[in-house]
C-alpha cells in the first residue's frame, strides 16, 4: 500500500512540473507576440485635412530596401510591421492582406487567424501592427511575390447611406516580397497573367479616375467627354452575373491588374492590356453576384504593372469609386 502511495505520488509531482511547464511555454508563446503600438502621427502634409498614410517593413529592412518597396523575409514566424494613419476622422477601419493577389490569413495582436482585421483608427494617431502570416504564404522558392495591402475606412456602413459616393475612403500599396532578392517573379504571377483582356475603347482624355459604372453605351463620353460617376446604389438578382464598366486612366503602363471585390471578397479579377499610352481604357468586367440577398459594398483596385519591381510609380494601388450593390 505504502508502494502505492509512493507512485501516485511521484505520478502526482510529475503531472504537476509538466504542466506548469507546457503552462509557461503556452504563456511565453502569448508573451512574446509583439505588441500594436499607437503614436502620434507626425503629418508632413498639414495642408490636407483629410490624408491616409501606410507603410510596410520588418527586422531585416534597410533605407534601400524600403526605397525599392522590397521586404526581404529570413523566416516565416518572423513579424512584418504595418504603419496605418488616418488623418481627419475617427472610423473603424477595415485591414486585408494578399499574397501574390490572392488574400491570405494574417493575425496581430489579439486576434486568430483570419482574412481581415477591423479596428478603429483614431484621428491623427499612427498604428503600428506586428503582423504574422498564416497558410498561403510560401517563400521557399526564393522568388519574388507582390504583398497587397488594403485599408477601407466605414466598412460596415454603405455608400447609399450618404449623398454622394467617393474614390477616397482608405489607402492601398503593393510591396514585393522575397526570402533571396533575385529577377525572377511567383508561378502564381505568371498563371494570372494568362487571365487578360483588351479594352473595348480607348479615349485619348485622362480623367484620373478609376470609375465602375453601367454606361455601357458610354453616353456621357459621347455627349459629354466625359465618364459617368458611379450610381450609389445598383440592384441586382442573386445569383445572376452583372456586366460593370471600368474606365480607368493608362497612365502611360502596359498592363493593369483589376481586382474587383464585393462585400470585401475578391469576385472577379482582370490583368487589362494597356498600349502604353495615356490616357483611359474603357471595357466591361463581370460582377457574380452573391447568393443571398442583402447589401454588398463593391470596390475594384487597379494595380499597375503588377509584373513589374514595385516603384513609387505603381506602389499605391488606385480604387474605383465605391458603391453599394442591392441583391434582391
Amino acid at each position: 500500500m505504502k508502494k502505492n502511495v509512493l507512485i501516485s505520488a511521484i505520478v502526482g509531482i510529475f503531472i504537476v512540473i509538466f504542466g506548469a511547464y507546457f503552462l509557461n511555454r503556452r504563456d511565453f508563446s502569448i508573451d512574446s507576440m509583439e505588441k500594436i503600438e499607437v503614436t502620434e502621427f507626425e503629418n508632413k502634409l498639414p495642408d490636407y485635412k483629410s490624408s491616409y498614410y501606410i507603410d510596410a517593413y520588418n527586422n531585416n529592412s534597410t533605407e534601400q530596401l524600403k526605397e525599392n518597396f522590397t521586404i526581404l523575409v529570413k523566416g516565416k514566424d518572423e513579424p512584418i510591421y504595418v504603419d496605418f494613419a488616418q488623418v481627419g476622422s475617427t472610423s473603424e477601419v477595415l485591414m486585408k492582406i494578399y499574397f501574390d493577389f490572392k488574400p491570405i490569413q494574417f493575425k496581430t495582436e489579439g486576434t486568430n487567424f483570419l482574412e481581415e482585421h477591423i479596428f478603429e483608427a483614431q484621428d491623427g494617431m499612427k498604428i503600428k501592427f506586428p503582423v504574422y502570416f498564416g497558410e498561403g504564404v510560401d517563400l521557399n522558392d526564393e522568388k519574388t511575390h507582390k504583398l497587397f495591402i488594403t485599408f477601407t475606412s466605414i466598412p460596415n456602413e454603405h455608400i447609399l447611406n450618404y449623398n454622394r459616393t467617393t474614390d477616397f475612403y482608405g489607402v492601398n500599396a503593393v510591396y514585393d516580397i522575397t526570402k533571396s532578392a533575385g529577377e525572377d517573379y511567383s508561378d502564381n504571377l505568371i498563371q494570372l497573367f494568362n487571365n487578360r483582356i483588351v479594352p473595348k475603347n480607348n479615349f485619348e482624355e485622362s480623367f484620373g479616375t478609376f470609375i465602375l459604372n453601367t454606361d455601357y453605351e458610354n453616353e456621357e463620353y459621347e455627349l459629354n467627354k466625359g465618364i459617368k460617376i458611379s450610381d450609389l446604389n445598383i440592384s441586382a438578382q442573386r445569383e445572376s452575373s452583372l456586366p460593370l464598366m471600368y474606365n480607368i486612366d493608362k497612365l502611360g503602363c502596359d498592363n493593369v491588374l483589376l481586382l474587383l471585390t464585393v462585400g470585401y471578397k475578391v469576385n472577379n479579377e482582370k490583368i487589362v492590356m494597356l498600349d502604353g499610352e495615356n490616357g483611359t481604357a474603357n471595357g466591361s468586367i463581370e460582377v457574380t453576384v452573391p447568393e443571398e440577398s442583402g447589401l454588398y459594398e463593391v470596390i475594384a483596385y487597379a494595380i499597375y504593372n503588377p509584373f513589374d519591381h514595385v516603384t513609387g510609380e505603381n506602389h499605391l494601388a488606385d480604387c474605383s469609386y465605391r458603391f453599394t450593390l442591392s441583391v434582391n
